[in-house]
């Protein structure tokens, strides 16, 4: 492994130390905007399959062509709505081919994409939608319109929604339209224009915005990241160095599409490396889903955040611990060797002559049953995981890379790949990025990736970005040889009551890998001592219902004092690796696991610590009263 280049600038009164990336270069950019991208995957691929969806239980396909040919109607039909340059386009559905046509017909009239989160509440899509001063929007369904009619009389600037799926009714007025509706329109348009749709989208340079990625909110209302078609392809031109990903190869390479299109991650990761790379995608259904169409796509390239990756793993180990006979004894046999080859497999090194045995006659089949036999690269990101967690799939031949960025960088920042992996970090600075450590320990971010700031928030884009060019992401790490190692959230840093700072995401990472537990929340900020709210994980439910020997429902577990010893014994083995001041000596259990619908998660699966705060308020002071 070759090693990162450290530089040390304490004593040029900058930051304490930075680090570049050990395959640093200049970002070599082909193309000038999205739109330039995607017409030259178009005229390069024609026939060929970009994007599946199911319908009636059956895959079908999309061609290149045919997916140009959408994205021309749409954009005509932006046209004849007088959609001019720099105006905002929003979107408000979940992942499916229509998301990606409106998207790129945005973009392609030098408009700006405002993505929304499908878990939206009705006032929350109101203030994006106002905030970006949006004239069109998509919406998926009636569901999702209704949302928006809800405030219908706030918003005096939207003039149009387009209805991905469904008909109009009666009380919608001249507001809304059909997709159909949309794309006759278009091509009425495209045909009195021919020439327009070119002019628009040839006009569209780097340095045009592209999409506003609206923060998915911890604290406050959300933040309008602006990103602009540079920063976009500067991304993913880095990104290709970093994955196994091959745009000669695309013919064979597959991904899943299925986390929030809103969010940076999935913007990137499943839409622009898509165009970019050229490979073909799938749609999944839904969540609830998503399992059976891994083993459907068979992806090559997957990314999840760290509860996909969580969840996979107790369905595995579950099975593994019931397995009886000659096969329980050699599935637990080969995933032992599994783990015994971890260091030499994150090292590239050739496994033992007993990893081979092992993945020959156990480890290839939980793999091609998982649908993860044709995979390269999984990537987990956009929140902490346990480093338990990436060994597992280390060991049962899956690499899961970590990748850390945010937003403001149009997503990674740093990231594991072939080569350079060292488990518990997050990897070096991507190609072409500069990280850097401050004084007070923040991480600070250089590079074609950093966003342009916050859409009307002059005050907090100086707050993020610094006369010297650095993004300041709010976060605290270190670097160690190089590879970056995350600590914690800066404001989310617990102060008790004795003074001590302590970091509540290590140990609420290695909570929710204790058995049973779903989420787990670190308290103690102005208090004497560490506390945490624990809930059951629901798709445990049963197994936890079974051992305790009483009924499956979870506010009655959530009293058991059976449940509570197990989780007690989990509290223990955390606390094990904790020093006194960081040690959990109290617990509750929720009658309710957190959820985004609920309001305590972001869509990524962060907690809304002052969500919770203040929904679970009675049960904290019940920690501290007794």
């Amino acid at each position: 492994m070759s090693s990162l280049e450290l530089r040390s600038t304490r004593d040029a009164g900058g930051p304490a130390l930075t680090a570049v990336a050990p395959d640093f270069t200049d970002i070599k950019v082909a193309n000038r905007s999205v739109a330039e991208l995607f017409q030259e995957q178009v005229a390069k691929r024609g026939g060929a399959p970009a994007m599946y969806f199911k319908s009636s239980g059956k895959w079908n396909g999309i061609s290149w062509q045919q997916y140009g040919q959408a994205v021309h109607r749409v954009a005509g039909f932006l046209l004849a709505e007088g959609v001019k340059r720099g105006e905002r386009g929003a979107i408000l559905s979940y992942n499916r081919p229509e998301w990606h046509i409106a998207d790129l017909a945005i973009e392609h009239v030098g408009a700006i994409v405002v993505g929304i989160y499908l878990t939206s509440s009705p006032s929350q899509c109101q203030y994006i939608l106002d905030h970006s001063e949006a004239p069109v929007a998509f919406v998926e369904n009636r569901e999702q319109l209704a949302k928006i009619l809800e405030f219908r009389d706030q918003l005096p600037r939207l003039r149009r929604v387009v209805l991905i799926s469904g008909e109009t009714e009666a009380g919608d007025g001249d507001l809304v339209v059909t997709w159909a509706d949309a794309l006759a329109t278009g091509d009425r348009y495209n045909s009195e224009h021919p020439a327009e749709f070119a002019e628009r989208w040839q006009a569209v340079g780097p340095d045009d915005l592209a999409t506003f990625i609206y923060t998915s909110g911890t604290t406050g209302p959300p933040k309008a990241v602006m990103l602009d078609h540079g920063n976009i392809l500067w991304t993913v031109a880095s990104i290709e160095k970093t994955i196994e990903l091959r745009p000669e190869s695309a013919e064979e390479e597959v991904t899943l599409s299925y986390l929030p299109l809103a969010h940076i991650a999935e913007r990137v990761a499943g839409h622009i490396l898509h165009l970019y790379v050229g490979h073909k995608i799938y749609f999944a259904e839904d969540l609830a889903h998503l399992a059976l169409n891994v083993t459907e796509a068979r992806p090559t390239f997957m990314f999840g955040v760290p509860r996909i990756w969580e969840k996979y793993q107790a369905v595995v180990e579950k099975e593994l611990a019931s397995a009886g006979g000659i096969k329980g004894f050699l599935a637990r046999w080969a995933i032992k060797q599994g783990y015994a080859n971890v260091d030499k497999a994150t090292r590239g090194e050739a496994p033992s002559s007993a990893y081979q045995r092992a993945d020959r006659l156990v480890l290839t089949k939980i793999r091609t049953r998982l649908g993860f036999d044709r995979v390269k690269q999984l990537v987990t990101g956009a929140a902490p995981i346990s480093p338990g967690t990436v060994r597992f799939f280390w060991a049962i031949g899956l690499p899961l890379y970590e990748v850390y960025g945010q937003s403001e960088d149009t997503g990674p920042t740093s990231t594991d790949r072939p080569g350079y992996v060292r488990l518990g970090t997050v990897g070096p600075p991507m190609p072409g990025v500069e990280v850097a450590i401050a004084a007070d320990g923040e991480v600070l971010v250089k590079g074609g990736n950093v966003f342009r700031g916050y859409f009307k928030d002059e005050t907090a884009t100086a707050e993020a970005l610094d006369d010297d060019g650095y993004l300041h992401s709010g976060d605290v790490g270190v670097l160690e040889d190089g590879f970056l190692r995350i600590t914690d959230r800066k404001k989310d840093l617990i102060i008790t009551a004795g003074g001590k700072n302590i970091s509540p995401s290590n140990i609420e990472v290695a909570l929710k890998a204790q058995p049973y537990v779903g989420n787990a929340v670190a308290l103690g900020d102005n208090r004497p001592f560490m506390s945490a709210l624990l809930t059951i994980d629901i798709d445990q439910l049963d197994s936890l219902a079974k051992e305790v020997g009483e009924p499956a429902d979870m506010e009655k577990l959530a009293r058991s004092e059976k449940v509570r010893e197990i989780f007690q014994k989990g509290v223990d083995a955390v606390n094990a690796n904790l020093s006194h001041v960081e040690s959990i000596k109290k617990f509750t259990i929720l009658p309710n696991d957190l959820s985004v619908d609920g309001g305590e998660l972001t869509p990524t699966l962060k907690v809304k610590r002052k969500v919770v705060n203040q929904k679970y308020g009675s049960q904290i002071e019940g920690i501290y009263d007794t």
